[in-house]
């Protein structure tokens, strides 16, 4: 009787269907949902990753979110210009950014040569970085209203309106009243005997005299002089096939700069001043020896050869009108960036610091606390180090440098200054530079 019992507790123990068997039974079960469940997390893990998030099996590191322009950093634009809007809850207001094909955003840096306050949360008014293929960097300024930057040439207390379906301008209003479709234009520039003026509010536009853009200098009251601009072979290369003389050009490509500009709210600066300027150079827009003694005709020329053709973009020397829409930014962003504009102080290689000569591009002048200080918005040496040639004309014989250089004073050069030098000028200055937008 006892072995028989005996024999029913092996069975029931060790047989098909036995406590032995059913344990393995649960035990393989509990695995399949353990592997289950950390393949789960592999994947969450992996889509964390790729939104900037943290290990979801670590309570104390939570999920981190980026913005459309955050998720934009290392990938290169393909197809159409991407642009994406910012908006502003607090001011009721939208800045946008345009990335045009074939560039890619810079993602913030180690060494805190791109920075933004929040990383993955970059602001367009902290100055958003992008490069091209061949390692160009520029920076997005934003530009609201195109009345701040340009006027018509005839009206310029009318108001300039854009038309996206056509991309022509009118001018509305003004003395008289009329409209005016499409309007020779010139730039609002906000200067007075050569200082900056933020406030200014009325503007006036004279071919030949006087601070103004675009306008050509021949050294004759009538704009019919025999030097500079009408001297052959300084504009020789510069005249493009759908202009018939370098007044004519620069009307166009001044044109042609309003019309993006007010299409996309903004225009791409140059984060360094431009090198490689000479003739027989490659210009860049990157960390590199600044160019010199070469004139203001050999700079607007081959600044035009930094823009990628494949991407549909252009590039060119950077007008006057640019520069001050670039001053106004700043203002508007307030703190340093405010302050940089009308004193320049020790923000960058100016006399004192720069020992007198030119520095690299993109070269950091350090501060105590180890911030970068002549760098503002991620735009470096918009003061000092080298003045910088524009496209703007002064009186009948000087074309307008900006930013002043290394042997200058930030408070009485600062970024927003401006002096006059001849176009035609070569080796006179060693610190004669330019900037590409």
């Amino acid at each position: 009787m006892l072995l028989i019992l005996a024999g029913v507790t092996i069975t029931f123990v060790l047989g098909d269907g036995g406590i032995i068997d059913k344990a393995q039974e649960a035990a393989d079960k509990t695995k399949n949902a353990v592997d289950k469940e950390n393949e789960d997390f592999e994947k969450l893990n992996s889509l964390l990753s790729e939104y900037g998030g943290g290990d979801p099996q670590d309570p104390a590191d939570e999920p981190v979110t980026k913005n459309a322009i955050a998720k934009e950093y290392g990938v290169k634009q393909t197809g159409e210009n991407k642009t994406i809007t910012e908006s502003n809850t607090e001011s009721g207001t939208n800045k946008s950014i345009t990335i045009p094909q074939g560039y890619t955003v810079l993602e913030p840096t180690e060494d805190n040569t791109v920075k933004y306050a929040d990383n993955n949360n970059p602001k367009i008014d902290e100055g958003i970085v992008i490069k091209d293929d061949d390692g160009n960097e520029f920076v997005w300024v934003p530009v609201k209203e195109i009345n701040d930057m340009v006027m018509c040439q005839t009206h310029p207390d009318g108001k300039i309106t854009f038309d996206e379906e056509t991309e022509t301008f009118s001018c509305n209003g003004g003395t008289g009243g009329q409209t005016h479709q499409n309007p020779l234009l010139a730039g609002k520039l906000y200067e007075d005997s050569g200082s900056f003026n933020a406030a200014k509010s009325a503007w006036t536009y004279n071919a030949n005299s006087g601070y103004r853009e675009p306008a050509i200098v021949t050294g004759g009251d009538d704009g019919n002089g025999s030097g500079y601009d009408a001297v052959g072979s300084n504009y020789s290369g510069i005249i493009e096939t759908d202009a018939s003389n370098l007044k004519d050009e620069l009307e166009k490509r001044f044109n042609e700069m309003a019309k993006s500009v007010a299409k996309y709210k903004g225009f791409y600066i140059g984060r360094y001043e431009t090198s490689g300027l000479k003739t027989t150079e490659t210009p860049e827009v990157k960390p590199g020896k600044p160019t010199v003694s070469t004139t203001w005709y050999t700079m607007y020329k081959n600044s035009k050869k930094i823009a990628q053709e494949s991407s549909g973009a252009t590039s060119s020397m950077i007008w006057g009108s640019q520069w001050d829409a670039t001053m106004k930014w700043f203002i508007s962003c307030g703190g340093t960036a405010q302050t940089y504009v009308t004193n320049s102080s020790g923000m960058g290689w100016y006399s004192g610091v720069s020992g007198n000569e030119s520095h690299k591009t993109g070269e950091p002048l350090q501060g105590d606390n180890g911030e970068i200080k002549n760098r503002v918005n991620n735009i470096y040496d918009m003061a000092g180090n080298m003045y910088e040639w524009t496209i703007e004309a002064s009186g009948t014989i000087r074309r307008v440098r900006r930013g002043c250089g290394y042997d200058s004073s930030g408070s009485s050069h600062p970024a927003s200054g401006r002096t006059g030098s001849y176009p035609d000028v070569f080796g006179t200055y060693g610190y004669l530079s330019s900037r590409a937008v």
